[in-house]
Order: structure tokens, then sequence, then C-alpha cells
């Protein structure tokens, strides 16, 4: 009786200790991604402006996360690009933020901005960032790109509700986005793990 009760208090403190290794593995896991998250922001600001001390603001960081969508999202055509070309569809909430990507380049190849108003020429562009001005026709902008590869991303909430495929948010008083996957793949567009990784 008394080495029963023994295996059992045994086997109650090692799933006691197990739980709290899961437990303590598991927080690792997410502070470690956090850093890595961290890292990787800090690495492309350096990238981008060349400076780590530099203040950098909201639309500084949407800027540079553009960059990382080009570079990690895969088109089927994309070996025919003359250049990557980004859409501002609205009021530009960017400024001059988005001329530091003018003389950087994916695969190669140089990125391009263009900040206009309808959808006339939509479909040269990789990316379309759709601004908080087009909020009230949303759904007709998403209608009319159903299925065409174009990576759409904005900032408007509830982005990714109305079948948009990158949305902007704040999360602990920084940039970050989430996927809308499905999505995108549906539009024949491919982005990598890495950055579903990075993905709310």
């Amino acid at each position: 009786m008394i080495f029963h009760t023994a295996k059992l208090y045994l086997g109650q403190v090692c799933c006691r200790q197990l739980k709290l290794r899961k437990a303590s593995l598991g927080i690792l896991i997410i502070l470690l991604l956090s850093f890595c998250q961290n890292y990787e922001n800090l690495h492309l600001i350096t990238y981008l402006y060349g400076d780590t001390k530099k203040t950098v603001t909201e639309y500084d960081s949407k800027a540079a996360y553009l960059y990382y969508f080009l570079k990690y999202t895969k088109w089927s055509n994309q070996e025919n690009f003359e250049n990557y070309q980004i859409g501002i569809l609205g009021e530009d909430p960017f400024g001059e933020k988005l001329n530091i990507l003018i003389d950087k380049t994916v695969n190669d190849k140089k990125i391009l901005i263009h900040r206009i108003k309808s959808l006339d020429q939509v479909s040269q562009y990789q990316v379309l960032f759709i601004c908080e001005s087009e909020r009230d026709r949303l759904q007709n902008i998403i209608s009319v790109l159903k299925n065409r590869p174009i990576l759409t991303v904005s900032d408007i909430d509830g982005f990714g509700d109305a079948n948009g495929m990158v949305t902007f948010i704040r999360h602990e008083n920084k940039v970050r986005f989430k996927i809308n996957n499905s999505k995108i793949k549906k539009s024949g567009l491919s982005v990598s793990s890495y950055l579903l990784r990075m993905s709310r």
C-alpha cells in the first residue's frame, strides 16, 4: 500500500514537472519568435534606412513591410516582370516614406511606386495598398480584383474579413500584419513560410 502510494505521488510530481517544462518551452518559443521578429524588423530598417537609431514611424514600418511582401511573395510569371510595381490607391498616407524603396531592388529588379485614384490600369501592379480613404468602396474594389494575381494590402479595419489579403494591425504598440492565405492562394500567389510565421 505504501509502495503504491509512493508510486502515485512520484507519478503526480513527474506530471507536474512535465507540464511545467512544456509551459516553459512554450513561453521560450514565444519569446524567441518575438525576438526573431524584432531582430528581422531591425535588420530590415537598417537595410532600408542605413540607421539603427532612426526614429521609426508607423508608416516607416509599413513601407518596410511592403518591401518584405514583394521579397517573400511569388507570382507565377515573375520572371517576366521588368520591375516590381506597387500601387497606392486613394489618399496616400505614406508621403515621402515610400521613397526609400525607389532605389532598392527585389530579384535584381527595381521597385516602382504609383499613386492612383482608379483601378483602370491595376493589372500592372504586383502589390496594391488600399488606403483608408477607400473604405466606402472597399467591397467594389475587392470585387474588381477578385482572383487577380495582385497582393492586396491595407490598414482598413476588417480588411481580411472583406477578402483582403494582408491587413496591417497594431499589436503591443507595434505595426504587425495578418495574412489571409486562402485568399492569396485563390489568386494564384504564394507567400513564404517565413512571412506566414511573421503574421499575427
